[in-house]
């Protein structure tokens, strides 16, 4: 009898491989992209009580790639309000090692000064 989960997996890399050359899909994503760029969708969401200016979607890849990888550091350039910095934080806790910090311009348009947010052990 076949692993149900292995079945899975094997079928979403074949989906996966499809979806790159399916135009119909492209088109689509990228009329999504346009028009959720313009309504400013990626902004209605939050992490923990935090906004995040992220699309559900990149949230999920990302930790399926932060899953796999198993990073010993995650450094986010650029925060607006914590909440990705928050949420990469949380996903390293929750695979038990790896430390997060963020370069960030600090309230300066020009983006000549910037300042470090200093690591923080996702590990105990």
């Amino acid at each position: 009898m076949s692993n149900p989960i292995t079945q899975f997996i094997d079928q979403r890399r074949q989906r996966i491989a499809e979806n790159g050359t399916n135009t119909e899909l492209r088109a689509a994503a990228d009329q999504f992209n346009v028009a959720s760029n313009k309504a400013q969708y990626s902004y209605n969401f939050s992490w923990m009580g935090r906004p995040i200016i992220q699309y559900p979607q990149d949230m999920i890849a990302m930790q399926e790639i932060i899953w796999d990888v198993r990073p010993d550091l995650i450094i986010e350039t650029g925060i607006a309000h914590g909440g990705s910095l928050i949420y990469y934080a949380s996903l390293l806790e929750l695979i038990g090692k790896g430390s997060w910090g963020s370069i960030s311009t600090s309230g300066n348009t020009t983006g000549k000064r910037s300042r470090v947010i200093p690591c923080s052990k996702g590990s105990k």
